[in-house]
């Protein structure tokens, strides 16, 4: 399995924790390999203190996104967030 699949994996396994829990009961999550816990801890640092009311604004989100990307060893300075508004070069439509 590629690199980003196991990251992918331990990001949505901590998304699982946080609305079931109980992951020690899912089939193989303890044989996952080192790059999927490294996803899935850094999601839980990164992310764990987020709740429905008290959701941070979105510099906040942008620092926490960009440092859990670093956490994953990727080089933060190639990831830019484009302003609300920016035309999607595809579509030309407006991002919301």
């Amino acid at each position: 399995m590629d690199v980003e699949s196991l990251y992918a994996k331990g990001l949505i396994a901590f998304e699982y924790e946080r609305l079931i829990g109980g992951m020690e009961k899912v089939a193989g999550v303890s044989q996952q390999p080192d790059l999927f816990w490294r996803a899935y801890h850094s999601a839980g640092k990164r992310f764990g203190s987020y709740h429905f009311p008290n959701i941070p604004v979105p510099p906040c989100h942008e620092e926490n996104i960009l440092s859990f990307l670093g956490d994953l060893g990727y080089e933060v300075g190639d990831f830019m967030f484009f302003p609300e508004g920016f035309p999607d070069q595809r579509t030309g439509e407006r991002w919301r």
